[in-house]
């Protein structure tokens, strides 16, 4: 049983030694061409990507044992800033928001071929070279076509791929970052732009991040591929887009008509109007993190009804479905954040239970 001093104020050494361990990554990628470095890489990296790639060969030192028992619990502090793309494996690193695409992107990546590829590999700057065990149903489909949409925004330099250390403002990796984060179990803050600090998982923040781009695949960018599906939305019948079906749908302004009521802000009426809070997330982050549950519901909503047969039942029904999300999203935050989340959620549930009223949308 593993003892934890930390009340006591003595540190864990199991948890200084993994931090430690940690710092000999930074040292492996930022010491080039040291003979020791050359040795290592000869020996056990041969032809992967980088350090990371899990080890098959059972014949190794005591170091390198050791060092590969700790690589899963420091790689996620990790994150790759693309160059040429030959460092960094497109499905299991994370060079694309806070985690791996291979978790981002699961139901795809589980009927995947390639492992270990790396993202020069993948993609040739227009096509995505993977290739699947099984055809993909219309909802992988649009995973798919959300895949490539993040593909294009790589852009290739003459520059290795470098890491950055996402639990320092710095981005330099130090022991004491690690450390906080296995000992108190924090959850921290990443330093990378407005979207990807928000306090929601990590699928939230591509979610957000398609659709400020409108690269969700509603119904009209479904079209501008050559795929044609029946253009109406499935809350209100009319045209779908970004646009109509998280601000201008009649089923959009109920929701956001509740935000507005709680938070006594103007929110919802466009997508700038929600993002601009994005960028005072320290002052604004319960805004934030439920205007985040919001559109989320609404779509997770909408492609239950297109991919499952799921009837439309009410408005409290996705209000509900809200309330739910909020209360997972709140372990995420700390301190007063957490406890003004779960008012909004005793809030909401109090006001379910009173008959809604009637507006003109």
């Amino acid at each position: 049983m593993k003892k934890d001093f930390g009340g006591l104020g003595i540190p864990n050494l199991q948890e200084i030694n993994i931090c430690l361990l940690g710092s000999w990554i930074k040292r492996f990628y930022e010491e080039d061409l040291k003979p020791w470095k050359l040795l290592i890489a000869h020996k056990y990296l041969g032809n992967k990507p980088n350090i990371f790639v899990p080890s098959s060969n059972p014949k190794t030192s005591r170091f390198w044992k050791g060092l590969k028992s700790i690589m899963h619990v420091v790689k996620f502090g990790y994150r790759w800033n693309i160059g040429d793309g030959s460092r960094t494996r497109f499905w299991e690193d994370t060079w694309f928001g806070t985690s791996p695409l291979a978790v981002q992107f699961w139901p795809i990546y589980s009927v995947r071929n390639e492992l270990n590829k790396s993202v020069n590999e993948v993609w040739d700057g227009q096509c995505l070279k993977l290739s699947f065990r099984r055809n993909f149903s219309d909802s992988l489909m649009e995973q798919w076509f959300q895949l490539e949409e993040i593909a294009k925004s790589i852009t290739f330099t003459a520059e290795p791929d470098a890491l950055i250390w996402q639990l320092d403002n710095k981005g330099k990796y130090s022991s004491s970052s690690l450390y906080h984060v296995i000992n108190f179990r924090g959850v921290q803050p990443v330093f990378i732009p407005a979207v990807w600090k928000l306090r929601v998982p990590p699928k939230i923040h591509v979610f957000l991040w398609l659709l400020s781009k409108n690269k969700l695949m509603t119904r009209d960018n479904l079209r501008k591929r050559h795929i044609i599906k029946p253009l109406d939305c499935v809350y209100c019948l009319e045209q779908e887009s970004c646009s109509h079906l998280f601000f201008e749908c009649i089923v959009a302004k109920h929701l956001w008509a509740h935000i507005e009521e709680y938070f006594s802000s103007q929110i919802g009426s466009s997508f700038e109007s929600v993002a601009r809070f994005w960028i005072a997330t320290k002052k604004c982050s319960v805004l934030n993190t439920v205007s985040s549950a919001v559109l989320w519901c609404l779509w997770k909503y909408r492609n239950a009804m297109i991919f499952s047969n799921t009837s439309w039942i009410s408005i409290p029904q996705v209000l509900r479905l809200i309330r739910n999300m909020v209360r997972n999203w709140a372990i995420l935050s700390s301190g007063s954040d957490k406890d003004k989340l779960m008012s909004f959620v005793e809030t909401l549930t109090r006001s379910l239970q009173k008959p809604l009223a009637i507006t003109c949308g």
